[in-house]
């Protein structure tokens, strides 16, 4: 598993991007690609996804994680994590490796 650390919201965050297999063996739910513990300060995204749905959800796990108030708008954070995703994308000035 790869992790890297981040700061957000003035907090110390783990971020770990796992295979599906190390998904699954980490019993995380099956039909997400992503997930936020703000408890632990983890995200955990899944990093064999397309690039698109990398970021898409990757951006999705830190709105989330920044704010508390949106934690339960899941529609809202949907919306803004594929928004501005496909704003990135379209720069050409960021760039997503995916395994």
């Amino acid at each position: 598993m790869e992790s890297v650390k981040s700061e957000i919201n003035g907090h110390q965050w783990t971020i770990h991007l796992l295979t599906y297999r190390q998904w699954k063996s980490q019993s995380l739910p099956a039909k997400t690609w992503g997930l936020c513990n703000r408890s632990k300060r983890t995200i955990s995204v899944r990093k064999d996804l397309a690039k698109q749905t990398f970021l898409d959800t990757l951006v999705h796990e830190l709105v989330h994680a920044q704010n508390e108030l949106l934690f339960e708008a899941e529609e809202t954070v949907t919306r803004m994590g594929t928004d501005i995703s496909k704003a990135l994308l379209a720069t050409e000035r960021v760039f997503v490796v995916v395994d």
